[in-house]
């Protein structure tokens, strides 16, 4: 099996977003808006205090056993543990919870919780051990000093970064999984999610565009597919303009 130590490729696309950022006043000038935006919300945000119950019931179209049956078929070496990210940890209830039920079926593992801000909630696991570390920072400029079996964002940054930054930033996370590991990340097309739109002079649908995408990983050593959210199951805390449109599922192959 490949080392899990880190691959040069996540540093390049970091690289990447960063001289788009720095050669594009605009650019930068938006994202540092949406970054402002996003730190006023993490205190409040509701998918940020989701419980493993409600991923579960985000996820199902994906995994329809269940995430943790998902989490369970994932190769590692013996006596390694499991690396996980949650990019967009919130207040941590969904982290903590997984920890638990990867404790309860013997699976050693590491979660990191990566945030803009650091909430009290989210403080206080660190400190109970029942999140193991905590990254404070834009996931756009993060490079994981270890590659991941699991990394989940369904309420960060491949989802509320710009559309300029999308591509680089999946690119960016996929290659920083471990050979069969799995990237979980809501995902939207910002104001480009009309169904039909022109590139090039040529009428694309939306179903279309998410096809290339999904092609386009394959040819670099992922499987990807989407998945609609329509169907989803909503809570009492979700609000519905913040359940994303589609779920990206993105697993390493070589």
């Amino acid at each position: 099996m490949k080392s899990e130590k880190m691959n040069k490729a996540p540093r390049r696309y970091v690289k990447k977003i960063k001289e788009k950022v720095r050669e594009n006043s605009r650019l930068r000038r938006r994202l540092l808006e949406q970054l402002n935006k996003s730190r006023k919300l993490d205190p409040i945000w509701s998918l940020g205090k989701l419980r493993y119950s409600d991923y579960n019931d985000i996820l199902r179209p994906a995994f329809s056993t269940g995430l943790l049956d998902a989490i369970k078929k994932i190769p590692r070496r013996k006596n390694r543990r499991l690396r996980i990210i949650e990019d967009g940890a919130g207040s941590g209830i969904f982290s903590a919870e997984l920890k638990e039920k990867l404790n309860e079926a013997g699976i050693p593992n590491e979660i990191t919780a990566l945030s803009l801000t650091l909430t009290p909630q989210l403080k206080e696991k660190h400190k109970t051990g029942k999140i193991d570390r905590i990254v404070l920072g834009p996931a756009e400029f993060y490079v994981l000093k270890q590659e991941a079996g699991v990394i989940i964002s369904i309420s960060s940054s491949p989802q509320y970064t710009l559309y300029e930054l999308k591509k680089n930033l999946l690119l960016k996370f996929a290659n920083s999984l471990t050979k069969g590991g799995i990237f979980i990340s809501a995902f939207s097309l910002g104001r480009q999610i009309i169904e039909t739109r022109k590139i090039n002079g040529k009428e694309i649908t939306l179903n279309e565009r998410l096809k290339g995408i999904e092609r386009t990983m394959k040819k670099r050593g992922f499987e990807a597919k989407f998945y609609p959210t329509k169907e989803f199951k909503m809570t009492k805390e979700t609000k519905p303009e913040e359940v994303p449109p589609f779920i990206l599922v993105i697993k390493r192959i070589r």
